[in-house]
């Protein structure tokens, strides 16, 4: 085989291989587009058409607005639980109890008094209402919900890359562990 020919295969195997990387990212957008539309953080542009996740026109429903505001902590339930109203019956002092939830967790925890306060002189907190342990629960159950969605996805890339990298092909092309059950 000529240079020529040699370089000509390569550019075709690179093309091959690009075509093939976009087709993955189609489905995976596909796959992506699908589960936020079943979680309902947005919405076709034309509710009598098939979904389609490459048409103009697609909208965040005001829980996908509410989500896309928050930028840290965990903006899918941060978003959901003020989109479908956890935070109606709360009071003011209540929703930054609330707050607290996402504190990381360096900074929201550690030994009393390590800073040089009594523990005995820090604030006694109120009893929490009804409605916010109620709102409590909810954010609990949905960052269970989602945390294991997202360490699942997580686990599902790590171990896509494992069995490349040990040249397991058929295993990490298997149609399970690229379908959207497993997103």
């Amino acid at each position: 085989m000529t240079p020529a020919s040699q370089r000509l295969v390569a550019i075709l195997d690179v093309d091959k291989e690009l075509e093939s990387c976009r087709t993955q990212l189609r489905k995976e957008w596909a796959d992506a587009y699908g589960w936020l539309l079943d979680m309902g953080f947005i919405e076709r542009s034309d509710p009598n058409s098939p979904p389609d996740p490459f048409a103009p026109g697609q909208k965040l429903t005001p829980r996908g607005y509410a989500c896309a505001a928050f930028a840290d902590g965990y903006p899918l339930v941060l978003g959901t639980v003020v989109a479908d109203g956890g935070l109606e019956h709360l009071t003011l002092a209540e929703i930054a109890s609330w707050l607290c939830l996402f504190l990381r967790e360096g900074r929201s925890r550690g030994p009393p008094g390590r800073d040089g306060r009594n523990k005995e002189s820090m604030l006694q907190l109120p009893e929490p209402s009804p409605a916010l342990l109620e709102t409590f629960d909810y954010t609990d159950e949905l960052a269970y919900h989602f945390e294991a969605v997202m360490r699942v996805i997580s686990y599902m890339e790590v171990l896509k890359d494992v069995l490349l990298g040990l040249g397991f092909y058929e295993m990490w092309a298997h149609p399970i562990s690229n379908s959207p059950a497993s997103t």
